[in-house]
């Protein structure tokens, strides 16, 4: 199932850099992803490996099918001056709209910025867990600065990245810019299972993955 995903997001070299890696590093179907985008984005096996020893690829991304469309996205916060960028696993399974709301209600009932609000809600869900009848709580963010640099390298060159969404905070305003390869991708499997007669598969987005290991 994990090579199947890789072989149809991920470049036909990542995906031979993964496989690779394995002689290096066992990986978990958990981590192939993770170790797909540092591969994609250039790093190699031996560090892969390192990476793979040390716990940081664990929890990233299992797909539920090969055929489902990748739900990895970038998220950047603009609030003034200041800007912070995260990575989310859950693209797709939120509402932008409802996510930033929520965060600038947070913010202003804590006293906190924007930024601070939304790592605060989703990148520690023990210490402010999403209330389950909030959309929101689908959302789960990453700010690992590698992965999320990693993530802005191959955004627009490897359908893996679906978009990039920006929160401007003092505006209300949510920018959602899609990756062009991702949205030709997702509409060819789209037709091909129209024109097959068969559902579209859809990545489960009920169930809350755990966090990812910070470095």
């Amino acid at each position: 199932m994990s090579f199947r995903f890789l072989a149809n997001n991920f470049s036909p070299e990542a995906v031979q850099a993964v496989y690779d890696s394995i002689s290096c590093a066992t990986l978990l179907p958990s981590e192939m992803v993770a170790a797909a985008v540092y591969m994609q984005s250039g790093s190699t096996a031996e560090q892969i490996a390192a990476l793979a020893d040390q716990g940081c690829l664990m929890c990233f991304h299992t797909p539920g099918s090969a055929d489902e469309n990748s739900p990895l996205a970038l998220l950047t916060v603009q609030e003034g001056n200041k800007s912070k960028t995260f990575y989310t696993v859950d693209f797709g399974c939120f509402h932008p709209e409802m996510a930033l709301l929520r965060a600038r209600n947070f913010a202003r009932e804590h006293a906190v910025p924007v930024i601070n609000a939304v790592s605060l809600l989703w990148n520690d869900k023990k210490s402010c867990p999403a209330k389950t009848d909030d959309s929101s709580h689908r959302l789960f963010i990453g700010s690992d600065p590698e992965m999320t640099q990693a993530m802005t390298m191959i955004f627009k060159t490897c359908p893996a990245v679906a978009a990039h969404i920006t929160f401007w905070a003092e505006e209300n305003r949510v920018q959602t810019e899609y990756n062009p390869l991702w949205r030709e991708l997702a509409e060819r499997r789209f037709t091909e299972a129209f024109r097959q007669g068969k559902p579209l598969r859809r990545k489960r987005g009920h169930k809350r993955r755990e966090k990812p290991k910070d470095r």
